[in-house]
């Protein structure tokens, strides 16, 4: 749950709703707009929960439980998750130096 909710603040913070109204309007085709706010989100998501003291398992685990092909507006599980542990991966270097 903490992993949507950084993710959905992560959108607000970035300015995306703008780009969600776009992406609605892409219709069938991928919207790479929405792809790359997608996965900033996702990289802002694992380096907060980083810095609350989720462990990667927990932060990476409502990705896998999804575990979906990309979309037009979300791109596929895998990229995701390699968003999310390289947030929360520079977090911890932060952390520790």
């Amino acid at each position: 749950v903490y992993a949507v909710f950084a993710h959905e603040v992560a959108h607000h913070r970035n300015g995306d709703l703008y780009g969600a109204y776009q992406a609605g309007l892409a219709g069938n085709r991928i919207n790479y707009r929405s792809h790359i706010q997608e996965l900033n989100a996702d990289y802002i998501a694992g380096w907060v929960l980083a810095w609350k003291g989720a462990p990667l398992n927990q932060t990476t685990l409502l990705y896998h439980l999804i575990d979906m092909p990309a979309t037009n507006t979300h791109p596929a599980t895998y990229y995701r998750v390699q968003e999310a542990t390289k947030g929360w991966r520079d977090a911890r270097r932060k952390m520790a130096a």
